[in-house]
């Protein structure tokens, strides 16, 4: 199978990601390091520097930065899986192990996976994930995704009715990816996994080996994290705006699963596509109780690139005042 790739993607997650390139760097399994940085403007290239003077305490691997070319706006789900895209065709590597910036894996997670594919074939290989607020610390009874049915292949049913895909964090085989191509506005983990488990395989090793942070970020990929830097403000008439546009874009990758699904398997399994249409049809409903909600409090509803511009200048306004500024020197 060659020498998988470990790739992280980041943009202003100053706050965390030398954390994620520490934990690249402990991997026990020799990987090509990849860290991309999709334009970051908050000192997060300087964080980077600073973890990787240790690499040369892991000679195991290569470390090579990456330059991307995306979209003027940098911010929301469809630049993350452009930024996502451009790095899977430009990596050689057959299988390659994903990292956002603001997460961290533990030492064997690559390990843990590339062994069991020695006895098994797949599209993705994933281990379930611990979840932390940022700044937490593993340590004692810490809440974990992982349930029974998180071990050997998840179905493409169960994926979806049992929030399987996104509880796991997943390796995927560049090919897979190659063929089934971009999510577009879905989200990756759920589109990719459904669809993985209807060509080769969902593949899941039992124990957890990665941490998901549950940061409050106005400009998070995901609506999670702008959802907590909202409840945080206390601003409700954004909460009820990103509730809306939150069930908008589940709507969407499920039926972007669906659709995708019906073009590459149309002969998947009848549970499989019942689960997706489900999911579906509750997100069609609960997307149309979130959109009453806006309009019987008269909130404007807002569009996906609204919400990411505005959220992206929110952080660019906080970041103003929390950090200090630079006064020139004058001689």
């Amino acid at each position: 199978m060659g020498k998988p790739a470990f790739l992280i993607t980041v943009r202003n997650k100053r706050r965390m990601v030398f954390k994620s390139v520490m934990g690249a760097l402990s991997q026990t399994h020799p990987c090509d390091i990849y860290i991309s940085d999709g334009g970051s403007t908050d000192g997060t290239q300087q964080e980077i520097d600073r973890a990787l003077e240790n690499s040369q305490k892991f000679p195991q691997h290569t470390i090579t930065r990456m330059q991307p070319k995306l979209s003027e706006v940098k911010s929301g789900l469809r630049v993350l899986n452009e930024h996502l895209m451009w790095c899977f065709t430009e990596i050689p590597n057959e299988w390659i192990f994903h990292c956002s910036g603001d997460d961290w894996s533990l030492p064997r997670r690559v390990e843990a996976c590339m062994e069991l594919l020695k006895t098994h074939t797949a599209s993705a290989v994933a281990t379930p994930q611990f979840h932390l607020p940022e700044g937490a610390e593993l340590g004692g009874e810490m809440p974990c995704t992982a349930a029974s049915h998180l071990s050997g292949y998840l179905s493409a049913a169960d994926g979806i009715t049992r929030l399987g895909f996104g509880s796991c964090i997943a390796g995927y085989k560049r090919s897979f990816i190659m063929k089934v191509g971009s999510p577009g506005l879905a989200t990756p983990d759920i589109f990719w996994g459904y669809l993985a488990a209807l060509d080769e395989g969902f593949l899941v090793v039992p124990e957890p080996h990665h941490v998901h942070t549950d940061a409050a970020s106005p400009e998070n990929n995901g609506f999670g994290g702008r959802m907590l830097a909202a409840a945080k403000n206390g601003n409700q008439d954004e909460i009820a705006q990103l509730n809306e546009l939150n069930r908008f874009q589940m709507l969407g990758h499920y039926y972007e699963s669906a659709v995708r699904q019906e073009a590459l398997y149309p002969k998947a399994r009848s549970d499989a596509k019942y689960a997706v249409i489900h999911a579906i049809v509750t997100q069609a409903v609960g997307w149309y109780r979130e959109r009453v909600n806006l309009h019987s409090k008269g909130i404007e509803p807002v569009s996906m690139d609204t919400c990411d511009v505005r959220g992206m200048k929110y952080a660019e306004e906080l970041r103003g005042q929390t950090e200090p500024k630079t006064e020139p020197q004058t001689t």
